[in-house]
């Protein structure tokens, strides 16, 4: 993801049949530009799972770059795949990040059915409010980690 993230990187085809896609990652600051180049090939996308998956030591260490990412910075990419997922599902794990993307796709899914969104039990009063932002008549559930 990295590699996809830098300016002399990798740079993708078209990946027009793509219509489900799985990324496991941190979200950090570093690989956000990577996660919006994939993004912008999947113009078939209709589901995403984004597991985001801290590094336990950095997160300790309070040393995880993973906040620089608000609504707007979201907003000014104009991801058109946001206008055809039918289905997400997003893990919660640390920095805002990650938060501010499932914000994103909630407030501007049109077309979204359905969003599973994985968060701690520290995280619960925070992304309640996901809920009532969604812009589609469809279903977002929260499933808790048992330990956090």
């Amino acid at each position: 993801m990295k590699a996809l993230s830098s300016k002399v990187g990798f740079k993708f085809a078209s990946l027009n049949d793509v219509c489900f896609l799985k990324v496991t990652c941190s979200l950090t600051d570093d690989l956000v530009p990577g996660l919006i180049s994939l993004l912008q090939k999947t113009p078939s996308l209709r589901s995403l799972q984004l597991n985001s998956r801290p590094n336990a030591w950095k997160a300790r260490k309070g040393l995880a770059n993973s906040c620089g990412f608000d609504m707007e910075f979201w907003k000014l990419q104009n991801l058109a795949v946001i206008d055809h997922l039918k289905k997400i599902a997003i893990s919660l794990t640390h920095g805002s990040n990650v938060f501010e993307f499932a914000r994103y796709i909630i407030k501007h899914a049109q077309n979204l059915e359905r969003a599973d969104i994985f968060i701690f039990p520290n995280q619960f009063d925070d992304v309640m409010k996901l809920r009532d932002e969604m812009i589609s008549n469809g279903t977002v559930t929260f499933h808790q980690y048992l330990h956090g």
